[in-house]
């Protein structure tokens, strides 16, 4: 079938690729498209100054830091409640153990003030 002619005159494997070229031109077109949208020439630009990862990592690193501090402040104090809670129930084996973790931490205060 090589050399038919296609309604225009053109051989049909002229025309395959001219569809496959208008085709890759879309994808193309579109890629780029995507590309713009996900900025990814300010995250290249970004990743050539150092001084800007450096900075942007240790932000990144002192948000962590206090999110990590405040994070364990605040499930200690859930659990130191929730300790004293049970203590108050007065049930044998947790209040044994409140009891001896109340004993270690006042001796330990008392031996490093």
């Amino acid at each position: 079938m090589k050399g038919v002619a296609g309604e225009e005159g053109r051989p049909r494997e002229a025309e395959g690729r001219e569809e496959k070229e208008e085709r890759l031109v879309r994808l193309l077109e579109e890629f780029s498209l995507r590309l713009e949208k996900a900025s990814l020439a300010e995250y290249v630009e970004f990743w050539r100054n150092p001084r800007r990862i450096l900075l942007a990592n240790l932000l990144a690193g002192l948000a962590r830091g206090v999110g990590a501090a405040v994070g364990l402040t605040i499930v200690g104090a859930v659990v130191v409640y929730l300790l004293g809670r049970l203590a108050a129930l007065h049930l044998p084996l947790i209040g044994e153990f409140i009891a001896e973790l109340t004993r270690i931490v006042r001796y330990e205060l008392k031996t490093h003030p």
